[in-house]
């Protein structure tokens, strides 16, 4: 039944007040009928509807919550990314500093000729060094060999003069006696 006819049934005429207890006799009538749809589907549709109803306000909460957190993410890998490119710099700054330390302390000692005097006492601990002919030595490469010069360095094994002949005055400042020319019954020698 459509509206109109429903309105008709209960006396509505253009400009009529409706009568509202007819309305309701005509609504209940229509409803109890096989006409419309069963009151126990009608139900069953409203609390499908209502649920879904709830389930889309909780789903909208769910998304408002993911784009937080997605904006938060985004903020944190953009740092991250920050971070990345300035540890990179400092590394790379890192680096160039100790080439040009090694540069300056080390290289110098794998080019050493044999007649510098340093060149016998270098080729004893060379092979604590690493080298590296092309000179791409890598970060720990390059640390290791100025932690290395560092204790050489320290103890003076590379810069301390080599006499090949020892002293060997001793403290009190006497000549030691020499076995070979000694003799002991000639008192006037020293």
């Amino acid at each position: 039944m459509t509206i109109k006819e429903l309105l008709t049934t209960c006396g509505y005429v253009a400009g009529d007040n409706v009568n509202e207890g007819k309305l309701e006799t005509e609504l209940a009538k229509m409803f109890d009928s096989g006409d419309t749809i069963p009151k126990s589907r009608f139900q069953e549709v409203l609390t499908q509807r209502n649920e879904a109803t709830a389930k889309v306000v909780e789903l909208e909460t769910e998304k408002t919550a993911n784009d937080t957190k997605l904006a938060e993410a985004t903020t944190k890998l953009e740092a991250s990314k920050n971070l990345q490119t300035e540890l990179d710099t400092f590394k790379t700054a890192e680096t160039s500093k100790l080439k040009a330390e090694h540069e300056s302390k080390i290289a110098e000692l794998f080019t050493l000729k044999e007649d510098d005097k340093r060149f016998e006492k270098f080729a004893k601990v060379k092979g604590d060094f690493i080298f590296n002919a092309e000179g791409n030595y890598s970060t720990e490469e390059l640390k290791s060999n100025l932690k290395t010069f560092g204790f050489l360095e320290k103890t003076g094994y590379l810069t301390a003069k080599i006499d090949p002949t020892p002293n060997l005055t001793p403290a009190g400042g006497k000549v030691p006696i020499n076995a070979d020319t000694y003799d002991p019954f000639n008192l006037d020698k020293k």
